[in-house]
């Protein structure tokens, strides 16, 4: 009996662990060889703030699709709708993350994106 009880908890409390933050400097910190302007350091600042509030809230939503996944699971029931919700979260995750890539890039000089390709790759997504 204890040990189906661990075998349920195990896999609840790997999903409910809050995600690692990634290794290496914060967004801002990465960009200080750039040399940005105090202007372009404002602007990428406000994007970062915005993409984090937003994968902050599709974080939580996915990790609760997952939980409902779960519980899809366990009881027999149809998971295609609930697959679908977690990827479709991800997914939008990914485009977040992508659009503040593309819109930083943009504040940048030719000169500067050219420095930032010379910079090693930012870790995982947080």
């Amino acid at each position: 009996m204890r040990l189906v009880l661990l075998l349920l908890v195990i896999p609840a409390l790997a999903i409910a662990q809050p995600p690692e933050r990634p290794p290496g400097p914060p967004p801002l910190e990465r960009l200080e060889s750039l040399k940005l302007t105090d202007a372009q350091k404002t602007k990428v600042a406000a994007l970062h703030a915005a993409e984090r509030r937003k994968a902050i809230r599709l974080e939580a939503d996915a990790r609760l699709a997952e939980m409902d996944l779960e519980d899809a699971i366990d009881a027999g029931t149809d998971v295609a709708p609930l697959v679908a919700r977690v990827a479709d979260l991800r997914g939008q995750l990914l485009a977040a993350r992508t659009a503040t890539r593309v819109a930083v890039r943009a504040l940048l000089t030719p000169e500067q994106r050219t420095r930032l390709k010379s910079l090693p790759p930012p870790g995982p997504p947080r």
